[in-house]
């Protein structure tokens, strides 16, 4: 047993915690297969054409699958429900490979929130064409065209990161 490793008491090693993400995770992507084929099962028996919303649908799940892969990575390379103390005691470098996933699970998150987002306004577009919202949407695609970005502040995401998810949730609850 490494030096590190004697000083953590046997109590603190037993606490995990692993478990309930790997279920949740798991869940999620049980929910998330069920969903998508559901969508494509219902085109198919109503007949009806696949539109761009149905095509996001992929690009969504991929999402979705790429932020459950990250907590299963989590979970068995980076001991993700240990203690870190005690995960560094167990492997040394399970640190940067945290910090390489803690990285990128923001930057996943909201492409997995995002993309689903998306499909669904093209959905409502398709199912509900209003002309008077025609200027506010041309507003957002020239919006999505501005040039310029730079790399994220991941703190300031984190602290942030769900301001964004909010708005757009109750500003869809005011959609008919």
């Amino acid at each position: 047993m490494p030096a590190s490793e004697a000083s953590i008491s046997p109590e603190r090693m037993a606490e995990y915690s692993g478990d309930r993400l790997r279920d949740v995770a798991i869940a999620f992507t049980v929910l998330e297969f069920l969903a998508v084929g559901l969508r494509f099962i219902s085109v198919r028996i109503g007949h009806e054409v696949i539109g761009l919303d149905d095509y996001l649908a992929v690009p969504g799940l991929l999402c979705c699958l790429a932020l459950n892969t990250a907590a299963f990575v989590g979970i068995h390379v980076c001991h993700l429900g240990y203690h870190l103390d005690f995960a560094q005691a167990i492997e040394p470098d399970v640190l940067v490979t945290w910090s390489k996933i803690s990285l990128a699970v923001p930057i996943l998150y909201s492409a997995a929130c995002a993309v689903p987002w998306i499909m669904l306004l093209i959905m409502y577009l398709r199912i509900l064409s209003i002309p008077w919202l025609k200027p506010y949407r041309m507003a957002s695609y020239a919006l999505m065209t501005i040039q310029g970005g730079h790399c994220i502040d991941v703190t300031l995401f984190y602290r942030w990161g769900s301001m964004p998810n909010i708005l757009i949730d109750i500003a869809m609850l005011f959609l008919p």
